[in-house]
């Protein structure tokens, strides 16, 4: 089984448009907490005889606004733990950096087409964060 590889243009630049979508989020105080490679939608776009990808960020119901109700960082597993940063699956108190972190996790998969740390489908999270405790 072959896989399908963005050629280095298109990862490219799709990574920089994720990037520049996470940026405008974190600048307005929203922590994702879910960040994950499933939560990133593509559209297409046509401007003049030119195609273009635009993703979009979605699954925003677990975001948290910095500052709300007393809340400067989060806590909990959401989502996919494949996706996660050490210290959300560790148990401890975390914010904004976490996402980029998550964001590292999707930037390694547009490129490979494969996860950094495991490659098999887990339904078990907290098994799984064993492992990397």
């Amino acid at each position: 089984m072959t896989k399908d590889y963005l050629d280095q243009h298109k990862a490219r630049s799709l990574a920089q448009k994720i990037g520049e979508a996470l940026d405008y989020l974190h600048d307005n105080g929203i922590i994702l907490t879910n960040l994950d490679a499933t939560g990133i939608l593509m559209s297409e776009i046509t401007k003049g005889y030119e195609l273009n990808v635009v993703p979009r960020i979605s699954r925003l119901n677990k975001a948290v606004v910095k500052g709300t109700n007393d809340c400067e960082y989060c806590i909990g597993i959401e989502g996919d733990i494949r996706f996660r940063a050490p210290e959300v699956v560790s148990g401890l108190n975390y914010h904004q950096p976490a996402d980029c972190w998550s964001y590292g996790v999707i930037l390694y998969y547009i490129l490979t087409a494969e996860l950094p740390f495991d490659n098999t489908p887990h339904r078990d999270n907290a098994a799984l964060a064993g492992k990397f405790i």
